[in-house]
Order: C-alpha cells, then structure tokens, then sequence
C-alpha cells in the first residue's frame, strides 16, 4: 500500500509541475485515483459489512471459514456460517466477487467506491448496481428492495435439507498419485468441505483439517508414495446443514501397477451439434507394456462400455485417443484407460472426465429490451447448466454476430466485457450471441433500446363497453400525454410506424392532431368498420421532437357473434329428472351481461308422451342468478318441479347479451321429464279399525283374511300431528306440523286466511298450472321472510297429500283430513297433488275428503290446494 501511494504522490508532483496555472484538477485526479484503487476494501473477519453503499443496516458479518485470516464469505445470520460466499476469480488472493447460490461461479461483483462497498453486475463497478436483501436475495433490476428477482438468500433460510458429497475419482489402488475432487451437492446451495488426508475426523468448528469450496475443493493423493491414504470429509450448506456423517474413501499407492498419464486434452466438454467441439482428443501413455482398453462410465476395469481395445500397447510412447461425443451420454461422463501389465498382469487405471453438453447457452440482457428515458448501460449475462459460458460477443451495428463454436474464433463482432451504452436520443440495437465451453453458439437474439429523455408519457384513461364493442357500436377511448405534440391512432401493429393509422372523418374523431401536455384527456371516438373481429390493439401515439413516440395501447375486441346456450341442467331431452329442487341452469357460450333485466321465463307442461300442454309461467319469487359470467340459475317459484310431466321451457332473448351487446338469436325450447320424489318417510298408522273381505266387513283377526289395517294399531307409528299453531313472529300465520314427517302445512286453503279459523279470504283455486302456481304466493309474504317465517311452500305430491287422511274418522259426513287440524276441510273437499297421472295424458292426482286418491283433467277441472312446506 505505501508504494502505491507513493506512486501516486510522485504522479501529484510531476503533474503540479507540468500543468498550467490553476492547476487544481492535478488533485483531483490524485484523489480520483485513490478512490478507484483495486486494493480490497473487505472488513477483517468478525467484522459487519454493508453491501449497499452504506444504505439500511449491515448485510452481515465477514467470515474466514478455512482461517488464514482472508474473507471468504459473509454470515447475513451473524452466526459464522456463510451464506454469502466470496471468491477470488482473478487469481489475485483477493475476494472480489459473491457466488449467489455455492456453484463456484461469480453472479455479482464487489465495487469499492467512494469509500463504500456494493456489489454490480459487472467486474471492475460495471452494470448495474445490485442491492441485497437479507434474507430475501438479490435484486437486480433496480425496481425497489422489496421484491428481488432473486430470492436464493430466502431459500437458503428455509433449507433444512442436509447436503451431500461425493468424491472422484473414488477410492481404489493407483499406480500413483491421484488428483482427487470432493464436491458438495445440495437441494438450494452447496457450501465448505472440510476435509482430511491422515485418516483424523475433520470438524468446521474448531477447525480441524482443511476447509474448501464450494461446491468443490481438489488436491493431491499419494505424493507420499506408497501406501495406504485414508481421506476422510464432511459437507456443508450455505445454510449449515451439515452432511449425515463423516465419509471416508482409502486410496492405495502401488507404483507397481502400470502408470498412466494423460496429456494435451483439447476440451473436458463436447457436443453432438454441428459446428461444436464434437470430439474429445487427448493423448496417454504407460509406463509398462500391456494390454489397454478405454471404458465408459464404469466403475473398474471390468465394468462399463468399453470404446477401444483390447489393444497392445507399449510403455513410454505416447498415444492419442479420439472420443466422438456421439459416443457419450448427456452430462458427465467418465473414461477409464486401463492397462493390464503384460508382465504381472496388475491393472493401472487413469480417469478423464468429459461433459457432453449439446445445448446452447443463453444470454439475459439487464435492463430488458424497450423504450427508457434516460441513458441505459446494458449488461450481457451468459447462463448455462452444464458446461459453462465461455463468451459473449455482440454489434450494435445492424449486423449480426458470429464465431466459431468449435474453436471460439470471433468472425464478426466485439467480445463483451463491459456494459454497452444505450445513448440518449437514440435507438441501439444490440445482438448477441453466447458460446459455451463446449462449442455451443446460442442464436442471434435482438435487443432493442429506444432511449429519449423527453418521450411523452401517455395514458389511457378510461375506454367505451369495458373495451368491447358488437357488430354496430363505435369505441371511445381517452387519454392524455404529459408532453404536446402530434398525436395518431393505430390500429394493429407492434409499435408507433406499424399497424393502421386512422384518419378523421367517416365516424371516426380526434383519432389524429395536436395534443397539449397536461391531465386535460382528449376522447378519441373509432368508427365500428375500423376493426377487426377479435381482439386489435389500439395504440395511441404521441411524436416528441426528434420522432419519437410515447405511446400507450389498448385492447378493443370486437365480437359481432351472438352467445348461445352450450349445456342446461337438467339436461335437454333427459328423463328421470328429481323434481327436488326446483332449479335451472343455462350456461351459455361466452361471459354475458348480468346486471340487466332477467329474461322472460316461459313454460310448458306436457304428459310424458308430449300431450297435453299447459303453458304459462312462474309467478311469486322465481329468481334468476349469474353464478358466475357465463351460468344463468333459474331457482323456480314452485320450489319442487312437478312430477310425472315433461317441462319445455323458453327464455326471451333481449334481455341474454354478451358483454358486446349482441343478443342471444334465439332460445330454442329446452325439455326434459321427471320423475316421482324418492325420499324416505315414517309412516303413521291408518286408523283403520274395521276389516273386510271380498264383500263385507268381517271381524278383525280372521285368519283366512289376514294382516289388515284393522288388525294393527298405531302401526308401524302412532298419527303424529301439532297445531294449528301460530307464528311467534308472524302471528297471524298459522301452521300444521306433521311430527313424523317433519312436514310443514299452511292449515287454510290458498285464498283463505284468518289464524286458525281461516275464515277470512276467498278459496283460490284453477286447472293445474294454476294451482301449481298458488303456493308460491305464500313464498314472499311477509316482506319476503314468507309465510310463517318459511320461503318454501309448495303444492304437495300425491304421496305427501297421501298423509293427511285419519281413517278412523266417519266415512259418511266428517272429513278423513280432520277438520280440527285443517278448518276449510269438508268430506267433499278435493285437493290437487303436483303428480301428474302417467296412464292418461290429460289427468294429474287429487286427494279427496274421504281420503280417497284419484286423479282427475288437469285442464278443466279446479280443486282446492293445500300448500306445504319443509
């Protein structure tokens, strides 16, 4: 340090002396000088460290893993375990780079400036700057600490995965002594090996042994000469997991056996693509006579593929091996030359390692291609799994790049070594290209940089119909520029001189002219001719000065089609429908309006062999629901379809649009039949207490006439009914509770009302349609909280009616349905059911006052109805 300052003094003095008056910049030079001096500004070990200029509190604390006293990492954890490793990749013994992630391979750059430390994409303070997060990661893109595009350090936190090792070559007997390699491998981020050659157990804290990496660490076996050599190490992870257990490989020392040595290997990596290095050449020689072969990925001398032999070979003379990549798997691949000694026919070996990579590197230009408003220093990345970037070469002449994959030889272009500028007012166009040590040449990639301070910023404020437009409507759209100047719409295209450009006149306004700069917007009206079915970008266009242009775009689709109906449930045409619940759902092709008018809903009730319609529709409370955009729910007034009928039902189609306006054509009538409601019931005694037989009433117990009603009482369960009881809430409203069915039922008939004597109102009544209508009536009452508190009344099926009759009451002037429960009911008092009668089309089910169940013309006849509920 004292002979660079003093360099520098002697520069001060000589420049004092032969520059002009006021030569003050001679001191400025000087100090410039001492602020970009290459001499590490790393604290010593145990010390903090900030990496982002001194900004926020420390990254962490500076750590000397292996102990000869030098950084090599920093502890964001403050724990002596570095998840920040540091590395020399100038070969100087001095830490200046971080390797994010435990490959080895330098991702950031240190940069001491100004007295404080960042880190850069670039060596020597080139690109741009990248600030750490602990804990998180890195960002690189300048966009705000809060969200790093790289967030190892968080991944690294959360590792609880212990790492591995291996070692290469393995444990065996060679002739002599052997260059061996351990590598830490690991789910996130290898770290350190620790590492012994004398058999002892070696320990990270204290340290005992030799401590390298990562990921690998290589060194020398058996320099000692014969022998025994017990290698034992242990791996760790950046997030200091430690490997389960110390492992250990014994290396034997012969030099007995034949020697091999290899020279002149022209790359350890190869490809199979045209243009690559797609052969390994090497040459090897022995220092014994014998018999050789050359194997691939085997374990011995007896395993594997072998490539050549066996041959003769002689000791002392060189020869030369060819190994075609072809020949070789995808990744590592390991060639064993084997020479057994003619003599006492021991094996030598010697391995090569050789990657075969036949996929091409890729470049990440940081920033990314686009427009900026002030200078930008574009930095190259080369990235590549396997055998590693070697190059990066580009123009920013319009022309493309290229080289030589096989040998590296650039033919046109520079080799990247420092950020490219992209100069204000100025388009630079940069193509790159990437080789790897392989000989992989990645393709011609384009990155174009459109730099003007002064570019508009336009903004689109709002546009017409959620930027949807039908078969006829026009588009508006608004928006303003913070910069004057000449304005055009376009349509198509991928920037400001492409696409179409619109003119003014024809229904179409503003869409060119002369914008002043403010938040005052400028509405923009596009006649419907101009686009295309589809989605088109509009794009409005806002010229600076030099020509550039501001611009901000759009999306206008336009969709002339109209939505149709894809699926229904029930499906179109099904049988067997559940009449429980109620409900329909139409889906339809596309997403729809749902904040408009609900459709009209007609329906039709046929027999089940298409006779005998009844058309009209749902009264009181049909709801209709957009589940979601596309689903229409249909939640029908008569809460349970009828049974035993075919439904045909329609919707208007005025009120069914897309979100472009278009009206659904038309809605083609959707069918489907039901069936009879399977739920299980506990069934109440009849009440019968005489018995018969073919022709009279005879005593119960016969045995040649047995197990009638009459025979049992209360059997299988004792009539259950409650009430007529009055609301709590709402008490006005009284209700019957059948005790075994759970069933619900309104104790007058439709029209009547009055408590429980219901002898207020008018009986309402009608054909079948109508009286499957009624009892939706009593579903909104209430201010919507229904009758009684309950918003599902309905017509009761035949076996619900089925229920009500007490045999044991008078057959000849008293009501089987007993009156003190239901005060409208008389002995000839008939009720319709909501079961259609499936042997005659016209008919549909009643129970009459004797309790007796019949049906009847669902068309001209006009029964009473009793509503139920559940």
């Amino acid at each position: 340090m004292k002979s660079i300052v003093g360099l520098l003094l002697f520069l001060f003095l000589l420049l004092s002396n032969c520059s002009p008056k006021g030569g003050g910049n001679s001191m400025i030079l000087l100090f410039g000088l001492l602020g970009r001096g290459s001499v590490s500004h790393l604290p010593s070990p145990g010390q903090p460290i900030n990496l982002n200029g001194g900004e926020g509190s420390s990254t962490g604390t500076v750590t000397d893993v292996n102990g000869d006293g030098k950084p090599d990492g920093i502890s964001t954890g403050n724990n002596g375990i570095p998840d920040i490793p540091l590395i020399d990749t100038n070969g100087d013994g001095v830490a200046d780079a971080v390797d994010a992630n435990g490959d080895g391979v330098a991702d950031y750059y240190l940069c001491f400036h100004d007295g404080v430390t960042t880190l850069t994409l670039g060596p020597n303070c080139t690109g741009g700057q990248v600030t750490v997060v602990p804990g998180v990661g890195y960002d690189t893109t300048n966009d705000g600490v809060s969200n790093p595009d790289n967030t190892i350090l968080q991944s690294i936190a959360n590792d609880v995965t212990a790492p591995s090792s291996s070692i290469h070559p393995g444990a065996g007997t060679f002739a002599s002594a052997q260059d061996v390699t351990i590598t830490c491998s690991d789910n996130v981020a290898p770290g350190n090996i620790a590492y012994t050659t004398n058999g002892d157990t070696p320990t990270f804290s204290p340290i005992h042994g030799q401590i390298g990496g990562p990921p690998k660490v290589t060194f020398s076996v058996g320099s000692g000469g014969n022998g025994s050599y017990t290698i034992k190490y242990l791996c760790r992870d950046l997030a200091g997991n430690l490997q389960a257990g110390v492992q250990t490989a014994v290396f034997v020392i012969d030099d007995h056996l034949p020697d091999i040595t290899t020279s002149n290997l022209n790359s350890q990596y190869v490809s199979n693509s045209s243009g690559a290095i797609t052969a390994a050449t090497f040459n090897w020689s022995s220092n014994r006579d014998g018999t050789y072969t050359i194997r691939l990925n085997s374990t011995s001398c007896t395993d594997g593929t072998v490539l050549e032999g066996p041959s003769s070979v002689t000791n002392s003379v060189s020869n030369s091996a060819n190994i075609n990549a072809s020949s070789l798997s995808v990744g590592s691949n390991t060639l064993r030359i084997c020479v057994i000694d003619a003599i006492s026919t021991q094996t030598g070996q010697k391995l090569v390692d050789i990657t075969r990579d036949d996929t091409s590197p890729s470049v990440t230009p940081n920033p990314t291609a686009g427009d900026y408003s002030s200078t930008q220093s574009v930095f190259l990345s080369c990235s590549d799994s396997s055998a590693g970037c070697d190059k990066i070469v580009y123009t920013t002449n319009s022309s493309d790049p290229t080289m030589t994959g096989s040998s590296g030889s650039i033919t046109n272009g520079t080799k990247f070594t420092s950020s490219i500028s992209a100069a204000d007012s100025s388009i630079t166009e940069i193509r790159y290209i990437a080789r790897d040590n392989a000989g992989n040449v990645s393709s011609v990639v384009s990155s174009t940089y459109t730099v003007d301070s002064t570019v508009a910023n336009v903004s689109i404020t709002s546009a017409s119909s959620s930027s949807l437009v039908s078969a006829s409507s026009s588009a508006t759209i608004s928006w303003h520029s913070d910069k004057g100047g000449s304005y055009q719409l376009r349509i198509g295209g991928t920037d400001c001189s492409s696409g179409t450009a619109l003119s003014n006149g024809g229904g179409n306004s503003n869409v060119t002219g002369t914008v002043s700069a403010g938040t005052t917007d400028t509405t923009s009206t596009i006649q419907n001719s101009s686009f295309s079915e589809g989605a088109n970008t509009v794009r409005v266009c806002v010229s600076n000065l030099i020509g550039n242009f501001g611009s901000s775009t759009r999306t206008v689709t336009k969709d002339s089609t109209p939505p149709s109906v894809q699926s229904s449930t029930p499906a179109d045409t099904s049988t067997g429908v559940a009449p429980n619940p109620g409900n329909i759902t139409v889906v339809f092709s596309e997403d729809m309006k749902t904040d408009g008018s609900n459709p009209t809903l007609t329906v039709n009730l046929f027999t089940v062999d298409g006779t005998s319609s009844a058309t009209g529709s749902t009264t009181n409370g049909t709801t209709f629901t957009w589940t979601d955009s596309k689903t229409l729910k249909i939640k029908l007034s008569w809460i349970n379809f009828p049974e035993n009928v075919k439904i045909s039902y329609t919707l208007s189609t005025a009120e069914l649009q897309d979100l472009a306006g278009n009206a659904i054509s038309s809605f083609s009538a959707i069918s489907f039949t039901t069936t009879v409601r399977q739920k299980n019931r506990s069934i109440a005694d009849t009440g019968l207490t005489n018995c018969y037989n073919a022709t009279t009433s005879i005593s119960c117990g016969d045995s040649s006439f047995p197990r009638q009603d009459g025979d049992f009482s209360n059997t299988p369960s004792t009539r259950n009914f409650s009430g007529p009881t009055l609301n709590a809430t709402f008490t006005s409203d009284a209700t019957v509770k059948d005790n075994l069915t759970s069933l619900s039922w309104r104790n007058c008939i439709t029209g009547k009302s009055s408590g429980t004597t219901c002898s207020s109102g008018t009986n309402t009544t009608g054909a079948w349609l109508s009286a499957v209508n009624l009892c939706a009536q009593y579903n909104v009452m209430n201010l919507g909280s229904g009758f009684a508190g309950k918003t599902n009344w309905r017509l009761p099926s035949s076996d619900e009616l089925d229920t009500l009759p007490n045999y044991s009451l008078d057959a000849g002037t008293v009501s089987k349905i007993p009156s003190t429960l239901f005060a409208n009911a008389t002995n000839s008092t008939i009720y319709w059911s909501s079961t259609a009668y499936l042997g005659t089309g016209d008919k549909a089910y009643f129970l009459n006052g004797q309790g007796v169940v019949g049906f009847t013309n669902k068309t001209t006849a006009t029964p009473i109805v009793l509503c139920v509920s559940e």
